[in-house]
């Protein structure tokens, strides 16, 4: 490997940087160790290496966060199309918010120009790595596995996305909550659907028609002949996957290319109990393997739903040996961390309306007719909003008017098109979890915003926050004229109204939240703000933390934090008082945990009756108290 001193880049092959002009050197160490890319991620050292580019881990300067930082090599950073492929997966990663796919956070680029991809950082090890180091794994944990994987592609395939290079290498298994969860990488090759071969928009072409991605040894046979793929190539390396899990081996391998390609398109799949024997369970797994790795893609699963199904049939109705059931009940002994369980909240209608329009809008996108996609999703939207039998919800309504206003004054269609997806994807991703029961169509209203509210920050959406906030206060305004018994409430909204039109992108979003909050009458007992924080000022109990504690409160951290820094102190406040009346819950049932739950309940009372901004501090300073212990 070379490098620039300069930029930092890493090169492959090229012995001069294109964009500094100087030689570039293979006597020095990587220079991007130790240094901060985009002021924000301090890299700490290099943990990977693939076709694209360097995997990096790196420190957060502002945040107690450690990011996973895919960098672009040099050779391909300032190369128009590889460029233009690189920003497509960060196109693609900003689609999928699935527990099964790893989760992309950021993407930018240096002030040298190197592109780079923020992940979450996933602390454990591939399915390579697992079957390479312990073998074949029980049929009924690689079931599981493979399960869990076709949810993640379910996932990805329903917004149009196929991954294309599936395999071992790019699933990386963690432990959350007590259970073992695979995250599917490295959407680097993927497409939204199949057709990124005509340039589109000043876009150029991103493969040629004839081109063929993939990792040989999972490819489905239509690859190898550089035809149309679709999301059944996907099961097909899926199928791979499930075999290799099983017997620890690739059910077709070769040293030649050209023979392998010989026995994807021709040889039969070697059944699994051929390989590791008979048992009912593995009885049960031939037809799924068999289905999965059929060689005319009309054959296989239409979807991964599918597979899904039939998967959960045969492991909830196979007998379980005592030990299997020991197992589990010792996995589910430890304390769980979780919130009410979430409920979709979005009116059912407009979801439909919206997957409808992602369906079509989609692929016609990437067919490069970014200006039929925009009015795919323009029409969905208008007839939405227009609806009279029942009428929109207010949240939903708000969110989609600010889209359509930012949509129409964006440069062009294709930022025009994405503009809406951004807020199609805010609305099918929100759920809520309501503190309180609704009184009436106000607070029910309210609930579904503050869920919106959440995704709009999650998703990276923020620039928009301000106007949300806004065209909904007006909305709910006047909703709230026609309920008895909200005239006060409606005077506290002209109020807030008035001073909204006085404030900045930055304190707005946090006068209408820091109203609702009032009507919604979560925290009517508001105190001036610089309150103490108790317990916390002499510091936290002397004990360790439990890891499910840990994470729950990184978890609520890596939510509030956007929230809060966009001026939405009462979404970053819920957040954190959610999460602290859980581990106050759990933690007071086990007496090894007990002095954790009698050191934060009383800031976790006192915070109830703060301001937004102040109860996300006091808990966010218990949170960092507790983080800090052993």
């Amino acid at each position: 490997m070379r490098y620039c001193e300069i930029c930092c880049a890493s090169f492959q092959e090229r012995r001069t940087c294109p964009r500094d002009g100087i030689p570039t050197r293979v006597d020095i160490g990587d220079p991007l160790v130790g240094a901060v890319l985009g002021e924000r991620y301090r890299v700490l050292d290099r943990i990977a290496s693939g076709g694209m580019g360097h995997v990096y881990r790196a420190a957060h300067t502002r945040m107690a966060c450690v990011f996973a930082v895919k960098v672009l090599y040099g050779d391909l950073a300032y190369d128009g199309t590889m460029r233009a492929r690189f920003e497509r997966e960060g196109e693609v990663a900003s689609l999928l918010q699935s527990r099964y796919i790893v989760r992309v956070v950021d993407f930018s680029q240096s002030d040298s120009g190197l592109l780079y991809l923020a992940m979450e950082y996933l602390d454990g090890e591939t399915l390579f790595d697992t079957v390479e180091r312990h073998g074949p794994l029980a049929p009924a944990r690689a079931l599981t596995l493979a399960m869990q994987v076709a949810i993640g592609l379910a996932h990805a395939h329903e917004r149009g996305v196929v991954h294309r290079d599936l395999k071992g290498e790019n699933v990386i298994v963690v432990r959350e909550d007590d259970d073992e969860i695979p995250k599917i990488l490295d959407f680097g090759v993927a497409r939204l659907r199949t057709r990124d071969t005509e340039p589109s928009a000043g876009r150029p072409a991103l493969t040629a028609a004839r081109d063929v991605l993939g990792t040989p040894a999972y490819m489905a046979p239509e690859q190898f002949a550089g035809g149309e793929v679709d999301a059944r190539a996907d099961l097909y390396a899926l199928g791979v996957m499930l075999h290799t899990l099983v017997t620890g081996q690739l059910p077709f391998d070769s040293s030649s290319t050209i023979d392998l390609m010989r026995q994807h398109l021709t040889e039969p799949a070697p059944s699994l109990v051929s390989r590791v024997g008979s048992s009912p369970l593995v009885e049960a797994m031939e037809p799924l393997q068999a289905k999965l790795l059929a060689k005319k893609r009309d054959d296989r699963y239409g979807n991964a739903r599918d597979f899904i199904a039939d998967a959960r049939a045969i492991l909830e109705h196979r007998p379980r040996s005592r030990t299997e059931i020991s197992d589990v009940s010792a996995r589910r002994s430890g304390a769980s961390i979780r919130a009410a369980a979430p409920v979709p909240s979005v009116d059912g209608s407009l979801l439909e309306a919206i997957r409808g329009a992602i369906v079509l809008g989609a692929p016609t996108y990437n067919s490069g007719d970014h200006s039929g996609c925009y009015e795919i999703y323009r029409g969905a939207a208008m007839a939405q909003i227009a609806r009279t039998n029942p009428p929109l919800g207010l949240a939903e309504r708000a969110r989609l008017e600010v889209a359509l206003g930012d949509a129409a004054k964006a440069r062009g269609p294709t930022l025009a098109a994405w503009t809406l997806r951004h807020a199609f994807d805010d609305l099918t991703t929100a759920v809520t979890a309501p503190t309180l029961p609704p009184r009436d169509t106000a607070d029910a209203a309210i609930d579904v915003f503050q869920a919106v509210s959440a995704r709009v920050y999650a998703l990276g959406h923020a620039d928009c926050a301000y106007r949300f906030h806004g065209v909904f206060a007006t909305l709910l305004r006047e909703g709230l004229t026609q309920l008895a018994r909200r005239s006060d409430d409606v005077s506290l909204l002209d109020a807030c109204l008035r001073d909204l039109h006085h404030a900045s992108a930055d304190t707005g979003p946090t006068l209408v939240a820091e109203a609702l909050e009032r009507i919604r009458g979560e925290r009517a007992g508001s105190r001036p703000r610089a309150l103490e924080t108790g317990p916390t000022v002499v510091g936290p109990p002397p004990t360790r933390v439990p890891e499910v504690v840990r994470q729950a409160m990184l978890r609520a951290i890596k939510a509030g934090v956007p929230a809060y820094n966009a001026g939405d102190h009462a979404t970053c406040a819920r957040e954190y008082q959610r999460t602290a009346e859980a581990i106050v819950g759990e933690t007071k049932r086990n007496k090894d945990t007990q002095v954790i739950a009698a050191w934060l309940d009383p800031i976790t009372t006192r915070a109830k009756a703060a301001s937004p901004h102040d109860a996300a501090w006091m808990l966010r300073h218990a949170f960092d108290a507790l983080l800090g212990l052993p």
